[in-house]
């Protein structure tokens, strides 16, 4: 974590942090790989769209595969806390990045799931569900939508209405937005999470989507500390001062009172990495063409 806040503010380079990192192939401590992972989604979401993207995925399944060869998907009663967590972090990056052993993985135990709830453990079902959204087929939204409608405990509904904004086949979030605020069939103070589980890639969709529904999320959270967590679940991250200038020229014409700093929050954020991503585009793009 040190390093890449280093590398966010100007003090190491890209380059030599994603050389840096790959000193830690045989760490299998879980907050030095949490470290590690926050710094690869964070880069792989600053350079979104980019050429390097895919070269810098295939960067990250290199270094989280032979620590999850290592600790694999089977739990054990007797497994330490600490193990639990490492798996979870490590699968989880691995699905994120598309490993296609993971990814499949991750689909066996999804099926599981449907048949039946309790078929996959709570600390790795979030990664599961994620994953089925995220690499699943056109199908998989109303797949999980059925499962929404299937659990009871209210933790393991907000794991699939996160999972259902990770889908990406065409019209997915669209569908997974109307269905959060318009079926009656979600939780009203667990709407926003559908949102937080966007992934970059879709992100300008999701902001999109906000805006098309504004009236509806201000009436109903508008007076909320809710809102907030709507606006910086689907605004923040895209890295562009053209993006930061449209969520400003929004919320200026559409106040949102009890969100004012997290807007400002989100907007320091956009131009932050912005920023970042100017100052070192060349450098990333130099790193994967050696």
């Amino acid at each position: 974590e040190d390093a890449y806040s280093l590398m966010r503010a100007g003090y190491l380079s890209v380059p030599a942090y994603l050389k840096l990192l790959e000193n830690y192939r045989g760490e299998e401590n879980h907050h030095v790989w949490g470290g590690i992972v926050s710094g690869l989604r964070g880069l792989s979401e600053i350079f979104v769209g980019d050429e390097s993207i895919p070269k810098l995925e295939e960067c990250a399944r290199g270094l989280v595969r032979p620590i999850v060869e290592r600790v694999g998907w089977e739990e054990k009663a007797e497994d330490p806390s600490e193990l639990q967590l490492l798996r979870a972090t490590v699968l989880g990056t691995a699905v994120h990045f598309g490993e296609p052993s993971a990814v499949e993985e991750a689909r066996k135990r999804f099926e599981r799931m449907r048949e039946d709830l309790a078929a996959v453990r709570p600390n790795l079902q979030g990664l599961v569900l994620a994953g089925a959204g995220r690499h699943g087929q056109a199908d998989a939204l109303d797949q999980l939508i059925a499962l929404h409608e299937k659990a009871d405990l209210p933790e393991l509904k907000v794991r699939i209405l996160a999972a259902t904004g990770t889908c990406r086949a065409d019209g997915s979030l669209r569908k997974a937005v109307e269905y959060t605020l318009k079926s009656g069939k979600v939780r009203s103070q667990d709407g926003f999470h559908v949102f937080g589980g966007v992934p970059i890639e879709t992100r300008k969709d999701a902001w999109a989507l906000l805006k098309e529904h504004w009236p509806t999320i201000d009436e109903r959270y508008g007076k909320s500390h809710y809102v907030g967590y709507f606006i910086s679940y689907a605004a923040s991250g895209i890295p562009s001062e053209e993006h930061a200038k449209d969520v400003e020229a929004f919320f200026k014409a559409h106040p949102a009172p009890f969100a004012t700093e997290k807007i400002r929050q989100v907007l320091e954020g956009i131009r932050a990495r912005a920023k970042f991503r100017a100052r070192n585009a060349k450098a990333l793009e130099e790193y994967f063409g050696k």
